[in-house]
C-alpha cells in the first residue's frame, strides 16, 4: 500500500497508516513549512518532498492521497473567505493534480468543522460534486477526537472519497476512557499561570465534554479554566490568552497551569516516547503551532483501520 500526503504537516497520517499496515510506503509529501517538516523527519525519516504544491506538475500513482489543505479562510479565527481565500483555495491544486496524474484509489480530506456550516457548505458540496465527476464516491463526518479515543473535543471534518467504489463506512465510535488528567506529566513550574480562585472542582470523570470551571480574568479564548476531570479543549496553532496553543487553562490542585509541549502532543494521540521525539526537534512555540494544526492521531488510526478492512483486506 502506498501513500502521498499533500499538506503533510508532521506526518500524522502516514504514521497512523503504518500502525495499521506496517509495510505501507510513502511515495512523497508536499509540505513547505519548515516547522512541521522538522518533526516529520524526526518521526519518520527524510521524506521525498515534492515541495510547493502549486509547482508540482503531476504525481506518481499511489493508493492513497491525503489532503489536509489550509483552514485559514474557513476557521472561526480565520478570514472567512472560504474556498476562494488565498490559502484555502489551495484545495483546487488537488483537483488539478487529480486531472494530471494517475488517480489514487482513496482520497482522505481533513479540515475544520466550519467547512460544513451554512456559509461554506455550498462550496464544500461543489467540491464533492467535482470529485464525483472524476469518479469518486465521497462520505464525510464531523468528528471529535474524544469520539475515537482522543484527548480533546476539537471537531474536524473527515471525508473519504473512493474511486469507482462503494461508499466508505466510518468506523463505530469507541469513545474514550481518559480525561485530561490522564495525559498530564509531573508538574513543571514553567507552565504555572496563577493561584486558583473559583468554584470547587467536580472530580467525577466526564468522557464526552470539556468542563469549564471559570473564566480567567476577562475570559475569552485562552483565558478559561477547565477541570482535568473532563476532556481537553481545542489546541490552537496561533495561540491566544494565557493558555497560548494549549487552548485552555487547567486546574491542578490549587494552581492553574497551561499544557506543556509534551502534554499537547499526548492529547493529540502521540505516546510519551513519540512526544519526546517531536519536542526534541522543535521549540516549545513550534510544538504548539504544529499540534494546533495537527490531526488527532487516534482518529486517523481508526479511519485507516476501516479503510484497510473495507478496501485493502487480503492485498
Amino acid at each position: 500500500m502506498t501513500i502521498i500526503e499533500l499538506f503533510a504537516g508532521v506526518g500524522t497520517q502516514y504514521h497512523a497508516l503504518k500502525e495499521i499496515a506496517p509495510s505501507a510506503i510513502s511515495l512523497g509529501i508536499s509540505e513547505i513549512d519548515p516547522r512541521p517538516l522538522k518533526a516529520y523527519k524526526a518521526l519518520l525519516g527524510e521524506p521525498h518532498n515534492f515541495g510547493d504544491i502549486t509547482a508540482v506538475e503531476a504525481l506518481p500513482y499511489a493508493d492513497i492521497w491525503t489532503y489536509s489543505f489550509p483552514c485559514t479562510d474557513l476557521s472561526i479565527a480565520g478570514k472567512q473567505k472560504g474556498f476562494n481565500g488565498e490559502k484555502s483555495s489551495l484545495i483546487y491544486e488537488v483537483y488539478r493534480l487529480l486531472q494530471n496524474s494517475p488517480k489514487p484509489r482513496i482520497l482522505i480530506m481533513e479540515n475544520v468543522a466550519n467547512i460544513c456550516n451554512a456559509t461554506f457548505m455550498p462550496q464544500f458540496q461543489e467540491w464533492i460534486n467535482s470529485l464525483s465527476e472524476l469518479g469518486y464516491v465521497s462520505t464525510w463526518k464531523k468528528i471529535k477526537g474524544s469520539q475515537y479515543g482522543g484527548g480533546t473535543v476539537r471537531e474536524r471534518v473527515f471525508m473519504i472519497s473512493v474511486l469507482n467504489g462503494s461508499e466508505f463506512v466510518f468506523p463505530e465510535e469507541t469513545g474514550t476512557t481518559m480525561t485530561i488528567k490522564d495525559y498530564l506529566e509531573p508538574i513543571d513550574s514553567t507552565y504555572f499561570i496563577d493561584k486558583y480562585v473559583g468554584p470547587a472542582d467536580n472530580t467525577e470523570a466526564d468522557y464526552k465534554k470539556a468542563r469549564k470551571l471559570i473564566d480567567y480574568r476577562n475570559g475569552g479564548q485562552g483565558n478559561r479554566i477547565y477541570s482535568t476531570f473532563g476532556q481537553g479543549v481545542t489546541l490552537t496553532a496561533t495561540g491566544g490568552g494565557k493558555a497560548g496553543s494549549s487552548g485552555g487553562l487547567y486546574l491542578r490542585g490549587e494552581d492553574v497551569y497551561k499544557l506543556s509541549p509534551i502534554e499537547m502532543c499526548k492529547v493529540m494521540g502521540w505516546t510519551k516516547e513519540q512526544a519526546d521525539i517531536i519536542c526534541a526537534s522543535l521549540t516549545p512555540r513550534e510544538v504548539g503551532f504544529c499540534m494546533g494544526n495537527a490531526i488527532d492521531r487516534n482518529v486517523m488510526v481508526s479511519i485507516f483501520k476501516a479503510i484497510v478492512e473495507q478496501y485493502f483486506e487480503g492485498e
